[in-house]
């Protein structure tokens, strides 16, 4: 008697973790049929540049991300937010690289100027972003990035974090910055600053406005965060599906951000106007130490 209830009791535990392996199983097919679904579903890659100056980096930009996104428009201005005419050089660099078809659409900014400096440049800076996420949109492109002509990202990094974007229906993605000073081989050390990544985006998209900008999960520029915010997750959800941000890691943005012909044109065209003095001390300290550097010295950069 006891023998047969130790075999009844093993033969259920058997059945039940049969009956768990079979569960897991399930859903372990389950799941990667879902993911199966996403990879192969036809999305369309869209990133839209905003130009006014460091167009010298441009076409290196582009052709670090040509071959990883379908679409690429180019919102450029002929007037700074502070009155100051563009390079004569701009229109027709960016033409030369719509005819080698770097560029699909070029975009015209129209901005008029007024006497004094300009406290609203952001909120002009979203309205020139807008125009190319609009465009974006009328390309029909489901995942949208906005960028500027000193960014640069590594192909194979691109490719995996779309991959990961997609297996895990990341809605909004972000990766970490890193800043070069003067040359591309020279790299600040601390990097924690982050940028928007590629996002999901449909007909109702649209940039949120700037006293938003701090629900967002890490400190980013607020010109360029897409909307669906946790705060309006309620009402979001019921619009535009299940929001879930998301920082990517093993990949970076590689921001030339001091590597440039003219570097004061970029600072003093700045959208941030309170940011232009920090800009101008940061850079003269990096080319301190990285005069340092090339006299032997040893520093690292680390402003």
């Amino acid at each position: 008697m006891y023998k047969l209830l130790i075999k009844i009791l093993s033969l259920r535990f058997l059945n039940s973790t049969k009956r768990k392996e079979y569960r897991n199983a399930k859903l372990t097919s389950h799941i990667n049929n879902i993911n199966t679904k996403r990879l192969n579903a036809k999305h369309k890659w869209g990133v839209s540049y905003s130009v006014f100056d460091g167009h010298e980096l441009l076409e290196k930009s582009i052709l670090s991300i040509r071959e990883s996104v379908d679409y690429i428009n180019v919102v450029y201005q002929t007037t700074s937010w502070y009155g100051n005419k563009c390079d004569d050089d701009l229109l027709p660099a960016l033409q030369r690289l719509k005819d080698a078809g770097l560029i699909d659409e070029l975009i015209e900014y129209t901005y008029i100027h007024k006497d004094g400096r300009n406290g609203h440049a952001p909120k002009y800076e979203k309205q020139k972003r807008t125009l190319g996420l609009n465009a974006a949109k009328k390309a029909g492109c489901t995942y949208f990035m906005t960028m500027d002509c000193d960014e640069f990202y590594f192909k194979d990094e691109m490719e995996k974090a779309k991959k990961y974007i997609l297996m895990h229906n990341i809605s909004h993605s972000f990766v970490i910055i890193y800043h070069y000073v003067l040359e591309p081989i020279y790299r600040k050390l601390n990097a924690e600053y982050y940028v928007p990544f590629f996002s999901r985006i449909n007909k109702y998209s649209s940039f949120i406005p700037f006293h938003f900008d701090h629900y967002y999960i890490c400190h980013v520029d607020p010109t360029r965060l897409l909307n669906k915010l946790i705060l309006f997750k309620f009402l979001i959800f019921k619009i535009y599906g299940k929001y879930q941000p998301f920082i990517l890691g093993n990949i970076a943005m590689h921001h030339m951000s001091s590597v440039r012909k003219n570097i004061m044109n970029k600072i003093n065209n700045s959208s941030d106007e309170y940011a232009q003095s920090k800009m101008k001390a940061s850079y003269i300290s990096a080319l301190k130490e990285i005069e340092s550097l090339k006299n032997g010295g040893g520093l690292a950069i680390s402003l």
